[in-house]
């Protein structure tokens, strides 16, 4: 059913938890995973205008930590069993790249996690999130 799977990746707990549910599932159905980080650019735009120098030192720290992430994702599926494992780091707009990747690859499910706010007693989702589920036609599978 679900052969080819994408885990969009920040860093937090809730993508930590899509994580492991996305790994849960592709055991079952013997999936492949994509794992992807989105950087922002929109960040790095702000930066450029005032530093190039500044711009370069964050673009590569950004790029190291992305990596470092999903470094630290593919050696959890493969020690669950998974082979079939792909790492991406994209550059953009996180919903906008995520749909689109998502679409390139083909892939038959999207899994995302929720973000929560501090203060608020329910979860909220976040941006990029809602984006996905409301721009896409895949099955998109978020995790609170």
């Amino acid at each position: 059913m679900y052969k080819k799977i994408l885990v969009a990746l920040d860093g937090s707990e809730y993508s930590e938890r899509a994580l492991e549910k996305a790994i849960s599932i592709a055991k079952m159905f013997n999936s492949q995973i994509i794992l992807l980080n989105v950087i922002k650019t929109e960040e790095l735009d702000v930066i450029k205008q005032y530093s190039e120098s500044s711009y370069d030192l964050v673009k590569s720290y950004l790029e190291q930590t992305a990596e470092k992430l999903l470094t630290e994702a593919e050696d959890k599926a493969k020690k669950k069993g998974l082979e079939d494992v792909v790492k991406k780091i994209l550059f953009g707009d996180p919903a906008e790249k995520i749909i689109d990747e998502a679409n390139n690859e083909n892939v038959d499910l999207i899994a995302i996690g929720t973000r929560g706010l501090t203060g608020v007693k329910r979860v909220v989702l976040g941006s990029t999130t809602q984006k996905v589920i409301r721009w896409t036609n895949k099955d998109v599978l978020v995790v609170h």
